[in-house]
């Protein structure tokens, strides 16, 4: 017997919509070298620690850490270190990306 042309587009759709996030369950943490800057500080060397890619991720620079929260709703909230959260926008300068006063360049895994 032979499936139905609607059913082959289903099922695959269905494969191809469910894929990525079964990936996305077993992701482990991905460590990412870039370069950062506070406000107008210089360019220095940091990382990317990615625990949820598109969701949870940090930076840590000159021993601080920077983390962003994002909730699927095209905000995000950054905390630095033991302080408040605060919501803070993104934008791209000068081919880094930014939240806020906080820009990375590199490698930067988006999704």
């Amino acid at each position: 017997m032979v499936a139905p042309r609607w059913l082959k587009l289903f099922t695959c759709s269905v494969v191809a919509c469910w894929s990525p996030l079964a990936a996305q369950a077993g992701e482990q943490t991905v460590v990412v070298p870039l370069q950062c800057r506070l406000s107008a500080s210089p360019w220095r060397s940091c990382q990317m620690v990615v625990e949820q890619l598109g969701r949870h991720w940090y930076l840590e620079l000159d021993g601080q850490r920077l983390e962003f929260r994002h909730n699927g709703d095209g905000r995000i909230r950054m905390r630095r270190d033991a302080a408040g959260w605060q919501e803070v926008d993104s934008h791209w300068e000068d081919e880094s990306l930014c939240w806020g006063q906080v820009c990375a360049k590199g490698e930067i895994p988006l999704d």
